[in-house]
């Protein structure tokens, strides 16, 4: 498989996951209150608000959205293994 491929196929997953609300999506131009936490390897941390809701949420940007992608779905992964839910990564 080719670099181009794989990086089609975790993008395919991961919106099919939202598709199907496994994944909640946010829309960007929602949040207010942005302020900068810390760079880290692969980009920027962030914390916000998102619309009138009380709590924080954090948000990424990435420097790089070939790393993006493979990145968030394995944060997402990583998550849900952390929160003992059950999970299985599959492509359909």
């Amino acid at each position: 498989m080719t670099h181009y491929e794989d990086i089609k196929e975790e993008l395919n997953w991961l919106e099919n996951r939202i598709h199907n609300d496994h994944i909640k999506h946010y829309e960007y131009k929602y949040f207010n209150n942005i302020k900068r936490i810390s760079p880290r390897g692969f980009g920027t941390v962030y914390k916000a608000n998102y619309r009138n809701l009380s709590k924080c949420f954090a948000l990424k940007k990435f420097d790089d959205d070939n790393t993006a992608i493979k990145e968030i779905v394995n944060e997402v992964i990583k998550i849900n293994i952390k929160s003992m839910k059950p999970f299985k990564k599959s492509f359909v």
